[in-house]
């Protein structure tokens, strides 16, 4: 139900005011990787969407939100340090909630960015997300999971 609750959320709401960051230069596996450290710094939601990672801030008080929007570009630099990211990527702020990560021509990529492409053994009974490589018990839950990553 979750997954329906994130597509009802994000339908419903104009999408100028999703903080999301956008790069053509990641792999889908690999922005996942990006999501997980943006939400692990502050602490909500955020999903993969077609070459984008989208933070859900729906859940969080004002105060909150503005702070995060208003400190996002400098955390996200931060973000991209910890990866080993930052000296490969330029962030360019498209709009107050918009961002887009481009490469620097020439740079050299972190070795997490290679290894998280190598294919992996799955054990009988687990179903792999085709785009992101997250892992669940059922085929139920990945097709409702892998809606995510299609949401208009």
């Amino acid at each position: 139900m979750f997954a329906g609750k994130i597509i009802n959320r994000v339908n419903n709401r104009d999408d100028e005011d999703l903080l999301t960051v956008r790069s053509n230069d990641f792999s889908e596996k690999q922005l996942a990787e990006v999501a997980l450290a943006i939400q692990n710094r502050w602490e909500v939601p955020t999903f993969v969407k077609m070459h984008e990672v989208v933070v859900i801030d729906e859940d969080i008080d004002d105060r909150a939100r503005q702070d995060l929007a208003k400190h996002f570009e400098t955390g996200l630099f931060t973000v991209l340090e910890n990866l080993g990211l930052a000296w490969a990527f330029k962030i360019e702020k498209m709009s107050n909630a918009k961002f887009k990560l481009n490469r620097i021509p020439g740079s050299v990529l972190p070795r997490w960015m290679t290894e998280i492409e190598e294919p992996s053994v799955l054990p009988d009974g687990v179903f792999e997300c085709p785009h992101c490589g997250k892992r669940f018990p059922t085929d139920i839950q990945l097709s409702l999971h892998t809606k995510l990553h299609y949401l208009a």
